[in-house]
């Protein structure tokens, strides 16, 4: 690491928040657009996936008469179209979680960056590793869930247990968040360790705990400061934007015509169940067409929104990483007291 670097330095919590701020919003449009490809491509794939779906079965069903074996078969083909083209998006848009940061080094260091594409390739090739990073954190995030589940199916079949079940349930669910909110705590500089450092993933993992472990309470605080500002205090700021200049609205004219066409299309499947609840909630949902098209584009915009700020968060980390980073290696460089050269 170069001495005279001005990315490797010490930064106080503040400065962190303030220089990752900075450059956010002044690169703002180089940093969102790799990520508006991504996140359409989810949204198009959804879309896709749901609608080609539904749209091939309600045919098929409607006009042949086919055996389950085909149908099955038409169906799982019918899934393909839509979840290619949203797992691309959502891999694509996990890619840049990783290379964000190699751009703001190089912001950092000489003020521009010419070749997105090139830090995202970067990280493609190491798919392998990356792949586990995330599929290790995605279950460790659920593992409290199928373990609270257990004692609920225990419970079900056995009523008497019932009671003890639900709270047991409830104890593994409350001990396992926790637990995991440590974890994750620890694990809040693993994608700045894959990024900036070669190795697999398990190294990745255990050099952000190091790293975590030198300043745990500026950690903690930037954490809480990074899902609180860029998922719950900055989207809400846009959407009331949005909705000022009836953008929301006016995007969800279009939704609504989907949305009738598909709850007019389904009103014999579901007369079909006989099933009073269900019958009562599809009452609901076409009592008010326009309503549910405004309520699932606000979600859509709302996350589409959040996911644009990924990158305010993945600098104030960028720096916390080049921050710790230096505190370690400055700790490496330092003299050892006479009692540990002399193996005492």
């Amino acid at each position: 690491m170069d001495s005279l670097s001005v990315f490797y330095k010490r930064r106080s919590f503040v400065q962190i928040l303030k220089e990752g701020t900075i450059l956010y919003f002044r690169h703002i449009v180089l940093m969102t657009k790799p990520l508006v490809v991504p996140l359409l491509a989810q949204f198009v794939g959804i879309l896709l996936w749901v609608g080609l779906t539904y749209g091939v079965v309600d045919m098929v069903t409607s006009r042949f008469s086919l055996n389950p074996w085909l149908l099955w078969g038409i169906f799982l083909a019918a899934n393909l179209p839509g979840l290619y083209i949203f797992t691309q998006g959502f891999w694509h848009y996990l890619v840049w979680v990783s290379g964000l940061n190699l751009v703001a080094r190089d912001l950092v260091e000489t003020g521009q960056c010419t070749d997105l594409s090139a830090f995202a390739l970067r990280i493609n090739n190491r798919a392998s590793e990356y792949s586990i990073i995330w599929t290790f954190l995605f279950a460790i995030n659920f593992l409290p869930v199928g373990l609270a589940v257990i004692p609920l199916g225990i419970g079900g079949v056995h009523p008497q247990w019932a009671t003890g079940c639900n709270l047991m349930a409830g104890a593994i669910l409350s001990t396992g968040m926790m637990v995991v909110m440590v974890l994750m705590l620890f694990f809040a500089l693993v994608f700045q360790t894959f990024a900036f450092t070669p190795g697999s993933a398990g190294a990745s993992l255990f050099r952000s705990v190091d790293l975590v472990k030198i300043d745990i309470p500026k950690t903690l605080g930037l954490s809480i400061i990074a899902v609180v500002a860029t998922q719950v205090v900055l989207p809400p700021v846009v959407m009331a934007v949005f909705d000022g200049i009836h953008l929301t609205a006016y995007l969800a004219n279009g939704l609504e015509i989907l949305v009738r066409y598909a709850l007019a299309r389904s009103t014999t499947a579901i007369e079909s169940y006989h099933s009073v609840v269900l019958s009562n909630v599809f009452h609901q949902l076409t009592h008010d067409p326009r309503f549910l098209a405004d309520q699932m584009m606000e979600t859509l915009s709302y996350t589409f929104v959040s996911a644009l700020f990924l990158p305010l968060g993945c600098w104030w980390f960028a720096l916390l990483y080049a921050d710790l980073k230096t505190q370690m290696d400055e700790s490496q460089r330092l003299p050892k007291p006479p009692e540990v050269l002399q193996g005492v």
